[in-house]
């Protein structure tokens, strides 16, 4: 895994959550044990995402991805929002999702928990900075958002992330 805060021209660093990963392994009988499908140089089409710890609204810019922590992996984020939209889940309790797709590269989806549907409306066409650990969906019945733009990338490397969770560095 990378461990300067500059990522490779090309590739980025995101944390695959620990049931995503414990679905991806695969059981061996010879070896009677679950062992990784996912290796390095593995392709694989990620959704990326992140459920910002900050956001502020700014004027529509170049795109910037800067990696601050490498081992959430946590990034600041700067892009244009190229939709948005709000999704009413029944559980475990009634509650809206906002999300938004920055004009990022690679895109980003925005999962904007604290924002009511009218605030998410009003990131249409606006330009944001998020600072938040950047995610990876690999499986499409783990992403359950209406917004997606899904990309191809191949697996660098494979880390420890928290609890059970992975950390892949990957080549857009």
């Amino acid at each position: 895994m990378a461990s300067s805060k500059t990522v490779g021209h090309g590739t980025l660093l995101c944390q695959i959550g620990e049931t995503e990963w414990s679905d991806s392994l695969v059981y061996d009988k010879s070896q009677r044990e679950s062992l990784p499908s996912i290796h390095v140089g593995s392709r694989l089409r990620f959704q990326f995402w992140m459920n910002p710890v900050s956001l502020s609204v700014t004027p529509p810019a170049e795109p910037m991805l800067r990696l601050i922590d490498p081992q959430k992996p946590t990034y600041e984020l700067s892009a244009p929002v190229r939709a948005v939209a709000s999704k009413e889940y029944p559980y475990p309790r009634k509650h809206t999702l906002g999300y938004a797709l920055l004009g990022s590269s690679p895109p980003v989806v925005l999962e904007l928990e604290r924002m009511d549907a009218d605030s998410v409306e009003r990131l249409a066409d606006k330009g944001v900075t998020a600072k938040g650990t950047l995610m990876g969906t690999i499986y499409d019945v783990f992403w359950y958002a209406p917004l997606a733009s899904w990309v191809q990338a191949e697996v660098i490397t494979i880390g420890l992330g928290a609890n059970e969770s992975k950390v892949l560095e990957v080549a857009i």
